[in-house]
């Protein structure tokens, strides 16, 4: 089952006036997507990219028993919170003394990747140190390393679609800010109350559920680009290791390409899914 997370795509948009994008309003969407399915969904592997690896993360911490495999591909959750810039601490602030209509101007105009002539802002790098790399970035980032405005969003230069060339990663997000009036506030929302920074105390329940029994699973199997300059491979599999143990985590860094890794190697991280189905199959 794949779905577009509330804000995204074709889902809806809760108003962000009445409900906060947090771990209880994905947890709640996940659950409505399981019940709403005609299959038989008692045990599922769970598969999070980026903010959803986040969310993948957080779910599998409440609801251990319904997770056969968890399998992240450049999640957030454990981004160390030193690379976020005091602009973008301004910005996103849920305290931020900035009208609402004028941060949700300043957020498209930063997550627009369409033409030059149709941006006043560039999206700039929100890391204050080089973690080396380049990151496919559409060629926009200046220099190596470092976030762009906490974004889950670059602009691979590989098609979605095949059939469709212009179908990047980058086009659908320009889509959505033109046509999708939730975006930019459902965006906003989930970077200022979504499980993406310091969720160690999350993990650590990941970790005793795994050495207790009470999951499935026995270890989560991360998917890195090596070039990502958002979650930073380097960064994270200490950190995941230092909360999960070196035997919780199986880290896969994928060669030559950046946060776009989920989009670029799919057929690299079907096998990996498949591999980690067949492991869960014989080992119970």
């Amino acid at each position: 089952m794949l779905m577009d997370l509330f804000g995204r795509g074709y889902s809806a948009s809760p108003d962000p006036k009445l409900y906060r994008y947090d771990s209880s309003l994905y947890a709640t969407q996940i659950l409505i997507a399981i019940q709403s399915s005609l299959l038989h969904w008692k045990s599922f592997t769970l598969i999070g990219y980026s903010l959803g690896g986040a969310i993948a993360a957080d779910f599998a911490s409440h609801f251990p028993s319904c997770i056969a495999n968890l399998i992240l591909l450049a999640p957030g959750g454990l981004i160390r919170s030193k690379h976020v810039t005091w602009k973008s601490r301004l910005l996103y602030s849920s305290s931020s003394i900035l009208p609402n209509s004028f941060v949700e101007r300043l957020v498209a105009k930063r997550l627009y990747t369409g033409p030059s002539t149709a941006r006043t802002i560039e999206p700039e790098s929100d890391n204050t140190a080089s973690s080396g790399g380049g990151g496919g970035d559409g060629g926009k980032k200046k220099g190596g390393g470092g976030l762009r405005s906490q974004a889950v969003y670059l602009s691979s230069h590989t098609a979605l679609l095949p059939s469709h060339p212009q179908s990047t990663v980058g086009a659908v997000v320009d889509w959505q800010i033109e046509h999708h009036a939730g975006f930019v506030p459902a965006f906003i929302s989930s970077i200022r109350y979504a499980p993406i920074h310091d969720q160690h105390h999350r993990w650590r329940i990941i970790r005793d559920n795994m050495r207790e029994g009470k999951s499935t699973f026995d270890r989560v199997v991360l998917v890195l680009g090596e070039t990502d300059p958002i979650v930073v491979a380097e960064e994270l599999v200490p950190d995941a290791k230092g909360v999960l143990g070196d035997d919780g985590v199986e880290a896969i860094v994928m060669k030559g390409t950046g946060h776009e890794v989920a989009i670029e190697r799919p057929r690299e991280i079907a096998d990996i899914v498949v591999n980690q189905q067949e492991r869960s199959f014989w080992n119970s």
